[in-house]
């Protein structure tokens, strides 16, 4: 199962993997958003009946010296880069 945010490349990574011969579905996803996590995790053991490994991979950054990034955009990298991890494993575990 491949999550992100972004439809068309999430659309793009599966059609490459099953021109390949594998097996591969998306679900949109924000990391950001608890309900959004777990319901792609249950899309996962429902379409491929477990899940198996969990990478949580989603990145948020912002390239600039800490004293020119907003509150706003630290929230936001804590929001992907923690929250988002920790999401992932809470729903994987609770599944």
């Amino acid at each position: 199962m491949l999550a992100g945010r972004k439809e068309d490349r999430l659309e793009a990574a599966a059609d490459a993997i099953t021109a390949e011969g594998g097996k591969a579905a998306i679900c949109k996803t924000d990391v950001r958003n608890y309900d959004e996590v777990k319901r792609a995790v249950d899309a996962t053991v429902e379409r491929f009946g477990s899940l198996d490994i969990l990478v949580n991979n989603a990145a948020g950054n912002f390239v600039c010296p800490t004293a020119e990034l907003s509150p706003n955009g630290f929230r936001t990298v804590i929001d992907i880069d923690l929250n988002g991890t920790f999401y992932g494993c809470h729903a994987a575990y609770h599944t």
